[in-house]
């Protein structure tokens, strides 16, 4: 478990450091996919922890855990805040969101919530990735800050 800043234990998320040789792989992996299914994860609370936390703010989402793309062949792949590179970078992985996070469905945990049918994810359903970029930032560490989706090789936009 991670300890909060109060000394309450908070969801734990499996530790996996990522190089940016395996970075490039799964995004380069990603390209020319065709996304079958959007799921984001975030944490839940309420009084008994079983409600999922506030993530749709209209022109913005609050994926507090992580989001995973399903491909129509199956594959998986999941965006999470991680540290591999400096503290809260985006990093990309192979392999479902599970992967990362535990207490998946449990009080006080993590609830998966499907965006496929969202109006801002529904247009990448059904449609082949041809362009995948990850924005670097500029500090000294240059961390991955976002990550841009695109059908037919024109970048929609961070998702």
């Amino acid at each position: 478990m991670v300890e909060s800043d109060n000394g309450e234990d908070s969801v734990r998320v499996a530790e996996s450091k990522l190089t940016r040789t395996k970075y490039a792989a799964a995004v380069g992996l990603l390209r020319g996919k065709r996304i079958a299914g959007i799921t984001y994860y975030v944490l839940m609370g309420g009084d008994d922890g079983r409600e999922p936390e506030q993530w749709d703010f209209g022109t913005w989402h609050a994926a507090t855990m992580g989001v995973e793309l399903v491909a129509d062949s199956g594959e998986r792949f999941c965006a999470v805040w991680g540290d591999s590179f400096d503290h809260y970078g985006l990093e990309l992985f192979t392999g479902p969101m599970t992967d990362h996070v535990v207490m998946l469905g449990e009080p006080g945990g993590v609830a998966a919530i499907s965006v496929s049918r969202h109006p801002q994810w529904a247009g990448l359903v059904g449609t082949e990735l041809t362009g995948v970029d990850v924005a670097w930032s500029d500090d000294p560490v240059s961390t991955p800050s976002r990550c841009g989706l695109a059908p037919g090789g024109h970048t929609r936009g961070s998702r």
